[in-house]
């Protein structure tokens, strides 16, 4: 439903893939640390190419509106990047 709000021509690859976690089990401890996040609920626009996180405050009330204003701010390019993190 998300995606369907954004602008997109046909035959064209949408620029967000979402994932969500219910439990922290496979995937999950590796994303959340490569995000550098803990605890729940967590929202992180990941860009892998270019090595960077965009973290959605955690004291900010997670809901429709919130996040469709997170993602709107990415993509104008008006949120600030932080690299993503390196595990050991």
């Amino acid at each position: 439903e998300v995606l369907e709000q954004f602008p997109s021509s046909p035959g064209q690859v949408s620029p967000l893939l979402f994932f969500v976690a219910l439990q922290a089990a496979g995937a999950v401890p590796q994303v959340r640390g490569l995000c550098g996040v803990e605890g729940s609920p967590r929202l992180v626009i990941m860009d892998v190419d270019k090595g960077k996180r965009y973290v959605f405050p955690h004291t900010a009330n997670v809901d429709e509106g919130s996040i469709r204003s997170f993602v709107e701010a990415f993509l104008a390019g008006e949120l600030t990047a932080e690299p993503l993190t390196t595990q050991s």
